[in-house]
């Protein structure tokens, strides 16, 4: 179906526009996206709505596509330069965790720094990510262009301590990342002798919470010169990437 549409106040325009709002995106399972880069992965992940688009794109006929004016398009976008297409997206079905290493960020707020660990994660072969309830949205705007659509391929569910604990119940280890003295460098641990793991990636200001401290199996650092932090998501990539060339396949 291709609809031309030339009001601001059009039905499909308004609810595009609302999805916004997270709280309306949530409630509808929705989420507003753009780009042509990252609208080919969604159509591949079978999670397009619709499309808004100045002129006619090839795509499956089977997703509706609405033909806007660059004002409307304007109307729709969330960048401050606008994109010829934007998209209402659906959000991916979340299956259980079945991977044997697992990527945990508790609390962590920037959607940049999220949106550049799903990237990371997709990147070096890692499937489920656990977000903690106080993350930025792996749906957020500014996490989705971060992630360079990295969401379409990834299994992303919310969690919190208890999901942590169910894992560590049914047999994966808990690794914490932690700049206490007493942790190890993570470049001679070896990862390749745990069979099921999680790895933890704190809050960028206050690192990992109290709660999961306390049930951490192992706490490794990342060894440092001449300064005494790293960017969370430089460090979550650092460890990945190591990590990715050692574990069990």
């Amino acid at each position: 179906m291709i609809v031309e549409i030339t009001s601001k106040d059009n039905q499909m325009i308004k609810f595009a526009v609302s999805l916004k709002q997270k709280k309306n995106a949530d409630a509808q399972g929705l989420f507003l996206a753009e780009g042509q880069h990252f609208l080919t992965m969604a159509i591949a992940a079978d999670m397009v709505k619709c499309v808004f688009a100045t002129k006619k794109i090839d795509m499956p006929s089977h997703i509706a596509q609405y033909i806007v004016k660059e004002d409307l398009l304007k109307k729709l976008s969330q960048n401050k330069t606008a994109n010829d297409i934007v998209f209402i997206g659906i959000k991916k079905e979340v299956k259980p965790l079945s991977s044997p290493s697992i990527i945990y960020l508790d609390a962590v707020q920037d959607p940049g720094n999220v949106g550049t660990i799903l990237r990371t994660a997709l990147a070096f072969g890692y499937y489920d990510v656990i977000l903690s309830n106080e993350c930025a949205s792996a749906y957020n705007f500014k996490t989705i262009q971060a992630s360079q659509g990295a969401i379409t391929n990834l299994n992303v569910v919310s969690g919190d301590v208890n999901s942590l604990l169910d894992l560590q119940k049914s047999g994966y280890k808990m690794i914490v990342t932690s700049l206490s003295p007493s942790s190890i460098s993570f470049e001679s641990f070896d990862i390749s002798n745990i069979e099921k793991y999680v790895v933890v990636f704190g809050n960028e200001a206050r690192g990992v919470n109290d709660r999961i401290l306390k049930i951490a199996d192992y706490f490794v650092k990342i060894d440092m010169d001449n300064i005494d932090s790293l960017n969370v998501a430089i460090a979550a990539g650092i460890i990945l990437n190591k990590w990715k060339k050692r574990r069990k396949i």
